[in-house]
This record gives structure tokens, sequence and C-alpha cells, in this order.
């Protein structure tokens, strides 16, 4: 069994006794964030527990949530990771991917993660790469705007996760991680979060950005992605050349060149705390709905690039890379 802690603003199934959450957006425009963990089987179940503390009017479970969850970090020493998913994501494949990840790091020789998912109402229609029109535009379309409308959810989630990880003791590291369309996602969160919330000094030791579907520009626009550069330690970006949804992103739906494909626009204007690792020469092309954009959980290259990173390894010492310089690298080719 696998636990895998989560804030959603999806509406759930039963507002008394959620068993699911689905693709509509809690409470319509007004918001709610639903806190709580499921209980992920090998045999497929899944069981909810969803806290009806109500002390926070429209956020429920909170309380029981983070005491949960600091019982269970302090009980196995592991890490928080807080996850942003992607497009095409049912709420159970969002929570099942933030738990293979988990376990996917820790068997490449990881830290044991916590992992804590924020789960945006995605459509979960997995988009057809060979047909690009009609349907598939529609689907990316409204995950897209799903995905900004999220973000005052987002950056409520990411903040709450973040103060309740910095009082654990002793101190954990903390990991955020966001992948594809998560990106987006995240960006409008900081946002919000910026103008709208208290922001902490530090959000997260280390950030993951892997195969962003987020402007490449964002890194040096600090109406973007700028601020979480000072709010990390650390911003890893993991890149692939050949990814080809950001490929659709890009020349199909008309957004400008993506940061998890084309990488960022203005290298020299990047803080110092930030690493780009283009993965291209390991990611196989053979599958290209696959491996070319989730190359950052199913590739053991670029796995054991990121397992150092989240062992804190400075972004120069981290072995299989060719450093470029700039805080650039290469994971050359192996065979």
């Amino acid at each position: 069994m696998t636990r895998v802690y989560f804030a959603t603003n999806r509406a759930p199934n039963s507002r008394s006794n959620p068993t699911d959450f689905t693709a509509d957006q809690s409470n319509g425009t007004a918001g709610e964030l639903w806190f709580g963990w499921a209980d992920l089987t090998p045999g497929g179940r899944m069981v909810l527990s969803v806290p009806r503390d109500g002390a926070e009017g429209r956020r429920h479970g909170t309380a029981a949530t983070f005491d949960t969850m600091r019982q269970q970090i302090q009980a196995e020493g592991s890490e928080p990771m807080f996850f942003v998913h992607g497009f095409a994501n049912t709420f159970r494949s969002a929570l099942d991917r933030a738990a293979q990840l988990a376990g996917f790091y820790q068997a490449q020789g990881g830290p044991k993660l916590c992992p804590f998912a924020f789960c945006w109402p995605s459509l979960g229609v997995l988009i057809d790469f060979g047909s690009l029109v009609g349907d598939n535009k529609a689907a990316y379309r409204q995950d897209r705007d799903t995905a900004q409308r999220s973000g005052p959810a987002c950056g409520d989630a990411l903040i709450r996760w973040s103060n309740f990880a910095g009082t654990l003791s002793p101190a954990r590291r903390r990991i955020l991680l966001a992948h594809s369309m998560g990106n987006w996602a995240l960006r409008n969160g900081i946002q919000h979060a910026r103008t709208h919330l208290p922001m902490p000094p530090r959000l997260a030791e280390e950030t993951i950005l892997a195969a962003a579907d987020e402007d490449f520009d964002t890194l040096t626009e600090t109406g973007k992605l700028q601020p979480l550069c000072g709010l990390s330690d650390r911003v890893t970006v993991y890149l692939n050349r050949r990814d080809v949804p950001l490929w659709f992103s890009w020349s199909v739906m008309a957004n400008p060149l993506r940061l998890g494909r084309q990488g960022p626009s203005l290298p020299a204007g990047l803080g110092a705390n930030v690493a780009v690792v283009n993965c291209s020469p390991v990611v196989p092309t053979d599958q290209v709905d696959l491996d070319t954009h989730q190359y950052y959980r199913r590739i053991p290259l670029v796995a054991a690039d990121i397992v150092q990173v989240l062992r804190g390894t400075a972004s120069a010492a981290v072995a299989g890379r060719r450093a470029d310089g700039g805080g650039f690298y290469t994971l050359p080719f192996m065979g």
C-alpha cells in the first residue's frame, strides 16, 4: 500500500463521504480546497480519507491532513514532495503518478519521499498526437484554461504545504516537482500567491520543472515563474528537444516556444541557482507519446540525475552530466 496526500479543487462525487473527485471545479468559480490522503493498493483499490474539520471555511481537512502527514514523515524519515501533474489526468491517475514517482526515484537510490499531490481538474482525456485537430485541440485547450483557473488553489495549497513542511523536526528538505502543464498551473499559483497571500521566504529547497509546458522566457519574467527562482534554493529544468506533446503545444496550439523543449530564452539572465539539463540524447524516439514527454519518470538515466538532485548534490557535481557552461548541462548518450 502507498499513501499519497493531496489537495484538490476538483468537485467531490459526494460532499458527505467522497470516494473520488471529478473533472469539475469544486464549488464553481468560488473555489474550494479539499485536503486528505489516499491509500493505493497494488490491486488497484483507492481508499480515500477526507477529513471535514471545517475550521477554515472553503478549505476542508487541512489540520487533520497535515497532522497525519507529520506523523508519517517523522516515523519514516521521509522528505516531503509537492507534485503538480500535467494535462490528461484524472484524480486517480494524478495520485498514481505521485506514488509512481516516489517509488521510482527511491528504487533508483533516491531518498524516501512522502508525496503530496495538487490535483487540478484536468479532463483526463489523453490526446492522440497522430490526429492533431478537433477533439484533441479542444481537450488540450480546456485543460489549459482549467489549469490557469486553478492558480489560486495551487498557490494556496503550495504555501500551506511549504509552511507545514518547514516546521518538521528534524528539518526536512522540501521538494517541489511540476510536470508538463502542471508548470502552467504552478505559474498561475505563484502569481496569485504573490499578490494575495503571505509568502514565506522559501517555498522549497529543490524545485524540479520537468518537460515544462510553459513559455521559454518564464524564468526571466517576473509575471511568470521568475519569482520561483528566489523562493527555491535551487531550480532544475529538464528538457527534451524532441518532446512531441510540447511541439503540439507550440506548433498546433500556437503557444510560445516551450521551456521543456526549447530551454530558457535568455540563458544569461538566469539566476546562479538555476540548472538546465538537456535530456535529448538519452530519450528514445520510438514511443513518441510516452518517453519523449514522460522521460523524467521512465528513463533510468534521467532518474539517476534527478535522484542526485533530490539528495542535494551540487549541480556541477552530479555524475553523468556534461557541463556546457553557465549552468547548462547535457546527459550524454551512453548506449
